[in-house]
């Protein structure tokens, strides 16, 4: 019987030896990360390199499918297009992924694409794409902020959300909310969702982001990309207001409107209005609008920008400027068009300008924001 224990033993120790010596311990996950870069793109070829980032260090291998995406940057026209899998070794904090920029000087904004990850094996993607801004020498404007919204949350360190209802001064039928009911990040987008449901006396529920005492900005280029909803009685909006409101009041603290959509006018219109006056009963205003030659703006995403400086106000829709105001049409006792503005996004429902939604209408809504960007001379 001693015999056969002993034979038994003997047998398993390799099977002992093997499993102490694979190497195998309980480090925890590991995650990977890469982050944005801006490189200032040259005459010459230039190749980039992104950063991935491995944290705890791992005692595995760790291999990840990457691919390059296009934004406003083309494929074999500004980059050089790449896919493949990045492997990292045990014990290595960081991985590499090279890509070439395609020389040449353009008299153009940033511009930028993408690096996204895919298929981690032996490790957990936290943050799985980077965008690459590139810098083009000989533009008038750089980029000084911006929110790609690429995280699992509303970065509250850019944002305000500001809550209730009360009409807003518009007599709006929207109760703001906070939290993630109606604005939330999902696939590298920032979603405001208008719901048809009751939130204290109000009959609709919503969300209105601002930069308020966070982000301010006197003079620049504000580029905004999204998705705008479309159904009878919604409203919604991408625009700014002076840093100084709760000092002067409005529309003394002046008001730029990048983007408002009325969309019991039609679903392909689009209106860019300045306002300012020393009080209310002396507001005064000037805008343009824009029209799509075809389909409405709910059927793709497209870039409003508006382009502010000493001398005026410019709109433009996907790059086309449709109108402008000069420093010399702002009359009538005040031009607060040179101090300190904050962002503010938000789908408002109902109002004096929209209506209310009739029968119709078709609830939930969303706002898809893509990103906000802002280029300062």
């Amino acid at each position: 019987m001693k015999l056969f224990a002993v034979v038994c033993l003997l047998l398993l120790l390799p099977f002992v030896y093997c499993k102490k010596d694979t190497g195998e311990s309980n480090l925890p996950t590991s995650y990977l990360s890469i982050s944005d870069i801006w490189p200032v793109r040259d005459t010459v070829n230039t190749t980039i390199k992104l950063i991935v980032t491995v944290a705890p260090v791992s005692n595995k291998t760790i291999t990840v499918n990457y691919t390059t995406e296009e934004g406003t940057a083309k494929a074999n026209i500004d980059f050089v297009p790449v896919a493949g899998t990045l492997t990292i070794n045990p014990g290595s904090v960081t991985g590499e992924v090279a890509v070439q920029l395609i020389g040449r000087k353009l008299m153009s904004s940033t511009q930028n694409f993408s690096l996204k990850l895919s298929n981690a094996v032996n490790a957990t993607l936290k943050v799985e794409k980077a965008t690459v801004f590139i810098e083009n020498p000989g533009f008038d404007y750089r980029l000084v902020w911006s929110d790609e919204f690429t995280g699992t949350t509303l970065n509250t360190t850019n944002w305000n959300y500001e809550t209730g209802g009360g009409g807003w001064g518009n007599n709006e039928l929207q109760n703001y909310t906070s939290g993630t009911n109606n604005a939330y990040i999902e696939n590298g987008n920032l979603i405001i969702e208008a719901k048809k449901e009751r939130i204290g006396s109000n009959a609709y529920s919503s969300a209105r982001l601002t930069t308020k005492g966070k982000r301010k900005f006197t003079y620049g280029k504000f580029e905004i990309r999204a998705k705008v909803p479309a159904t009878t009685g919604l409203w919604p909006a991408i625009w700014m207001l002076g840093e100084n409101i709760d000092q002067v009041g409005w529309p003394a603290c002046g008001e730029i409107d990048i983007m408002e959509a009325i969309n019991k006018e039609t679903p392909s219109k689009t209106y860019g209005t300045a306002h300012w006056g020393v009080n209310p009963a002396s507001h005064l205003s000037k805008g343009g609008y824009y029209v799509l030659p075809s389909g409405h703006y709910s059927d793709d995403y497209h870039v409003f920008t508006v382009e502010w400086d000493a001398n005026s106000i410019q709109w433009f829709f996907d790059g086309n400027k449709f109108y402008t105001v000069n420093k010399g049409e702002i009359t009538g006792g005040n031009n607060p068009f040179n101090g300190d503005f904050f962002l503010i996004l938000n789908v408002a429902v109902g109002g004096n300008w929209p209506g209310s939604p009739d029968a119709n209408s078709i609830f939930p809504q969303k706002m898809v924001v893509d990103y906000v960007r802002i280029y300062q001379k």
